[in-house]
């Protein structure tokens, strides 16, 4: 009878292995196998979720960025398009003041000059503040706009500037550009020996300018080409008003703008200071001189 139950019991546990049914343990092992693998594929697939948003995220920015970009871009060269009216009104109202045609202190009126130019208020008004950056007008509130006046001390500080800008540049023309600083030097001098001898002052007075400004324009430094084009129409204007009002004698002048040159070509800077000082401080006394008897 033992044998019996031992062969039935073998019997029903081999039809259960082979039916594919495994005893309760484990079915519990398998059951959590199942959900450990579950688990570990929805961590998976939130994982890449992420990275696929992180991604997409990325090319939304990267896209906005260079949306962006182009906006500044064009927003800039729309701002940095020339207006050529306003262009033209401040080139002529400039030249009009540098050249003495309207007198230091007179007053620009908006309406008076947009009659004068034919144009509209607008263009005008822009002109006016280009020109004030410029320091060739000031505009006044409740009071309007008016040619520069200088005072005494903005004389003074003038031509303390001028000695020291052309000390510095001079040096850096002969060491950049000699020939070509000289040859400019030189017919340009040539150009104010005629003027001298036709007596002709505003002629006389612009080339002494142009003399100058050679040094600068031959420097190879933008950045004192710059500094000295905000102070080179005040320059200019002081000295053709003074010119034009103010009889003065141009012997002296030609025979320090002579030896100018000479020192230049002989590359003794220290000789050019000298004369330069002594240059730039008559014309300070002239301007002085001029101020104080109401020519400007």
């Amino acid at each position: 009878m033992k044998t019996f139950d031992c062969k039935r019991n073998a019997t029903k546990s081999g039809v259960r292995a082979e039916s594919g049914l495994v005893p309760e343990p484990a079915r519990e092992v398998r059951v959590a196998a199942r959900t450990v693998e579950t688990e570990e594929g929805l961590k998976e697939r939130s994982r890449n979720s992420m990275q696929a948003a992180k991604e997409a995220s990325r090319r939304v920015c990267t896209a906005c960025a260079a949306s962006n970009k182009l906006e500044t871009t064009l927003l800039n060269l729309s701002l940095t398009r020339p207006n050529t009216l306003v262009h033209t009104v401040t080139e002529r109202l400039r030249e009009a003041i540098v050249t003495a045609e309207v007198k230091l202190g007179e007053p620009v009126s908006e309406e008076k000059l947009a009659a004068a130019f034919g144009v509209s208020r607008t263009p005008v008004r822009e002109a006016l503040n280009l020109l004030q950056l410029q320091g060739l007008v000031e505009i006044a509130p409740q009071r309007g706009s008016f040619v520069f006046r200088p005072t005494q001390e903005d004389i003074a500080d003038l031509c303390e500037y001028r000695i020291s800008m052309e000390m510095t540049v001079i040096p850096l023309c002969a060491k950049n550009d000699h020939p070509a600083t000289l040859a400019a030097l030189k017919a340009c001098l040539k150009k104010m020996e005629t003027a001298l001898a036709e007596d002709d002052g505003l002629a006389y007075a612009t080339l002494d300018d142009e003399l100058h400004q050679l040094f600068f324009r031959h420097c190879g430094n933008k950045y004192f080409q710059d500094a000295y084009a905000l102070i080179a129409g005040r320059i200019s204007a002081l000295r053709n008003n003074l010119t034009k009002d103010y009889r003065a004698d141009h012997t002296v002048s030609m025979e320090e703008h002579r030896q100018i040159v000479q020192l230049f070509a002989a590359r003794e800077f220290d000789g050019i200071g000298t004369v330069l000082h002594g240059h730039i401080g008559r014309t300070e006394e002239n301007f002085m001189r001029a101020l104080e008897n109401g020519v400007f």
